[in-house]
């Protein structure tokens, strides 16, 4: 993220749990902008009105759920689902005890401070409801307190206010299985660990059980407000009688707030980004497994894959850093030894133990490297890798990156699915060697905060082809990234066109061929670069484009090639030159691929600037 003031900041805790496809995803904000725009904002939300946004998101959730959990209440808060699921579970059960956990977190309304297991933030707010009890968390023996008087349990996967304690699968299995023996609801909250934070979509999901109520929010909302109480639709039609109306809500299920939880869970599903550990390789800078214990480091030696963290590592293009921890004897083991100097030869960095006392008691080298001192170990690694000579100081570089917009009506345009995302890694990369750099960007969801680089925000083919002509004189290297689109509106009409029961013709004339002028224009030291996008005889089609707009290279991509193209974080890219010679990259983040492309063009430019 980026201030006011252009100083970049890293979210290392996504918004408190909420952010988890990052902050403005572009489906999301397109989801927003659409329901707010053309559709609506508001309406009766008791049930009075079927609004399809809160349909669309029921119907795709429970898709994603076993058949117990198919009916969804929306909620303003993950502390009003539990209120919701509260009130659920006296109406099914007829009981009014409730069960927690000490360190628990369920939200700070009424209720749910009741079930709050630290008296810290409770004990201002003294009388709260009675009958509610705080067991142990992950301790067994102190089961047997749920009852036939409870009516419910509310537990965590993962206590995550109390400092990320895991609960152990034995045991939430037996609460489970309690609460099936006393005929106890069991309610799960996932209001933290739920939208694949825990390498599942839901952590239930991973522990071979469904609880009776199911609690989402936070990341659930996409960013927006939106929570739920999701249960079995018998349990749930309690709260339609006697009142008719057994859980109101103003705001709850807010139809923009629906559209963006739809489309932050459809991006979510079609990504599959919490257990890709393919993208988490290509992802990360760096790789640190810490603690590294004796068990993991040998899976890692001898290339065994059980787990998310050694299928990451297999997976992983960045620079791997283990740090052990172990017992002094197992440090010492021979075996032990034999992997480390395999892990060694095989490139990874040890970050090494240190001397102090043992879990064991014993005291001696085994124990994991303080964390300053990992860190320590990471910021020197970091600076030296990103210790980079400005070997393209003094080099005008000239970069056009996302799409065009060709305007029907005020409210109707043609454009296309560009997200500038390459675009603007290339002229990171162009800016990270030292070059002057002028960006022209079109209508994009990305911003671009590096001080190296000078944004011009233009949204027609028209006006980016103002600014990059009168810009391209000054310029060494043009990289021509934007997709510009080829035709627009022979006229724009300045009111918006009425739906009618006729047809509608649209004449199109051809955009400015932005590329082709460029070609014709250019001066003996200046080299232009152009993008290619094909569906079929790529390579022709690229080599042909190349001879006929006088280019010096060309980058093909092909929509044929898995990742690459617009929309991804990644591309898959060949470099052709004016000599017909191919430069064939694999599957790379976008951010690698806009590197090697620099490296490459900077290459051809006159010494002292080639690298």
């Amino acid at each position: 993220m980026s201030g006011p003031d252009g100083k970049r900041y890293t979210d290392l805790i996504s918004g408190i749990g909420v952010s988890h496809l990052g902050h403005r995803h572009p489906k999301v904000v397109e989801a927003i902008v659409d329901q707010v725009s053309n559709r609506y904002m508001h309406l009766m939300v008791y049930g009075e009105y079927v609004q399809s946004p809160q349909v669309r998101l029921a119907e795709k959730l429970c898709s994603l759920l076993p058949d117990a959990l198919q009916s969804v209440y929306f909620t303003n808060s993950g502390a009003e689902a539990t209120e919701g699921a509260m009130k659920l579970a006296k109406r099914v059960t007829g009981r009014k005890g409730f069960v927690s956990f000490v360190n628990s977190y369920h939200g700070s309304t009424q209720g749910a401070l009741s079930l709050m297991g630290d008296d810290f933030f409770k004990n201002k707010y003294l009388p709260l409801l009675p009958d509610t009890m705080h067991l142990r968390y992950n301790v067994e023996e102190d089961l047997k307190h749920i009852t036939h008087d409870t009516a419910a349990v509310f537990i965590e996967a993962v206590q995550a206010e109390a400092g990320v304690i895991v609960g152990r699968e034995s045991y939430l299995r037996a609460v489970r299985k309690r609460c099936t023996e006393v005929g106890a609801l069991m309610v799960l909250d996932e209001i933290q660990t739920g939208m694949g934070r825990t390498g599942s979509l839901f952590a239930f999901e991973r522990l071979g059980f469904v609880p009776d109520v199911l609690l989402l929010g936070k990341a659930f909302g996409a960013g927006m407000p939106l929570a739920a109480f999701v249960s079995s639709r018998e349990r749930m039609q309690t709260l339609s009688v006697d009142p008719p109306l057994g859980h109101i809500t103003t705001f709850g299920g807010h139809p923009v707030c629906c559209a963006a939880a739809l489309a932050g869970l459809n991006a979510l599903v079609d990504e599959q980004s919490w257990n890709s550990h393919v993208e988490l390789g290509l992802w990360a800078d760096v790789y640190l497994i810490a603690p590294a214990s004796a068990n993991t480091i040998a899976k890692l030696a001898n290339g065994l894959c059980d787990n998310l963290v050694t299928a990451t590592y297999l997976s992983a293009r960045c620079p791997v850093f283990v740090a052990p921890a172990m017992d002094l004897d197992m440090w010492q083991h021979p075996s032990t030894k034999r992997n480390v100097h395999r892990l060694i030869d095989d490139g990874v960095n040890l970050i090494d133990v240190e001397n102090g006392e043992l879990a064991s008691g014993l005291v001696g080298p085994g124990r994991m490297a303080e964390p300053q001192n990992i860190v320590t170990a990471l910021e020197k690694f970091l600076a030296k890798k990103t210790a980079v000579k400005k070997k393209l100081t003094g080099i005008n570089a000239l970069v056009s990156a996302g799409p065009t917009r060709e305007y029907i009506d005020p409210v109707r345009y043609i454009s296309n699915e560009s997200t500038g995302k390459m675009g603007i890694a290339i002229a990171e990369a162009l800016a990270n060697l030292g070059a002057n750099v002028e960006l022209v960007l079109g209508p994009v969801n990305q911003t671009v905060s590096h001080q190296g680089i000078t944004v011009t925000n233009v949204e027609t083919a028209a006006e980016m082809h103002d600014a990059l002509m009168q810009r391209f004189p000054q310029s060494d290297v043009t990289v021509m990234c934007a997709a510009v689109a080829d035709f627009t509106p022979t006229e724009s009409q300045s009111q918006k066109i009425k739906k009618q029961n006729a047809g509608l013709v649209l004449e199109l004339k051809p955009t400015v061929d932005i590329l082709a002028e460029m070609g014709a224009a250019k001066k003996a030291n200046q080299i232009v670069v152009g993008f290619a996008l094909e569906t079929h005889d790529e390579r022709k089609f690229a080599q042909e484009k190349l001879e006929k707009k006088n280019l010096d290279f060309i980058v093909l991509n092909s929509l044929r090639d898995a990742g690459a193209g617009f929309g991804h974080d990644t591309n898959k890219i060949t470099i052709f030159n004016r000599q017909s010679d191919a430069y064939e990259l694999p599957l790379l983040s976008k951010s690698e691929a806009a590197q090697k492309l620099v490296e490459h063009v900077a290459a051809a430019l006159p010494q002292p600037h080639n690298v």
